[in-house]
């Protein structure tokens, strides 16, 4: 590398390479491990720290939180209970939680789906989301909006953030909640189910 610019390494992956860039030298035997074993995935450098580090496996999440019981919302919560996940179904409106879960229950009853009611709960209060393991924000499409509820999710929880944006950058809804690091768009069609 030229004077003043990051040092690199090029760590092998299963199917492709990664070009990691560091703030500090990778030791050598970084490379070479990378690609010793083809029975585990390579180490990940991590680019703030320039350290090693191993990503655990992805599983699913056990518990999901859906912000809005509009139509996308009830149909991703309706989805969520569905696929055998605990799911919490929150809006601020009284009215539009109870038409959500209406529309659910009035699915299920043209299509069962095996214990899926019990598995749903509706609140109030996105304290109640806490517990969750991702929480979904279907809200209209309005930036401020979509930001002051992921804002306010963050400091209630330790979950991924995601936004349901059709129309909106991610990277803003992101930078403005305040937590741009948790934030992760998932985008469902419409109706969801």
């Amino acid at each position: 590398p030229g004077q003043g610019s990051a040092p690199t390494a090029r760590i092998a992956g299963w199917r492709s390479s990664v070009r990691v860039t560091t703030r500090t030298a990778l030791p050598s035997s970084v490379s070479s491990r990378a690609s010793a074993s083809p029975r585990r995935p390579p180490p990940t450098i991590s680019a703030r720290t320039g350290s090693e580090c191993t990503v655990p496996p992805m599983t699913a999440p056990r518990s999901v939180g859906v912000v809005g019981a509009g139509t996308m919302g009830a149909g991703i919560a309706q989805l969520a209970a569905q696929s055998g996940m605990r799911t919490v179904l929150h809006d601020a409106v009284p009215g539009a939680l109870e038409r959500g879960v209406r529309r659910i229950e009035e699915a299920w009853r043209r299509t069962p789906a095996d214990g899926a009611r019990k598995r749903l709960r509706t609140t109030g209060d996105l304290g109640d989301l806490a517990g969750c393991e991702l929480v979904i924000e279907a809200a209209p499409e309005r930036l401020d909006l979509k930001a002051e509820i992921l804002g306010e999710l963050a400091t209630r929880c330790d979950a991924v953030l995601a936004t349901n944006t059709s129309s909106l950058p991610v990277t803003a809804i992101g930078s403005a909640s305040g937590a741009p690091e948790r934030v992760v768009g998932m985008h469902f069609f419409n109706p969801p189910p």
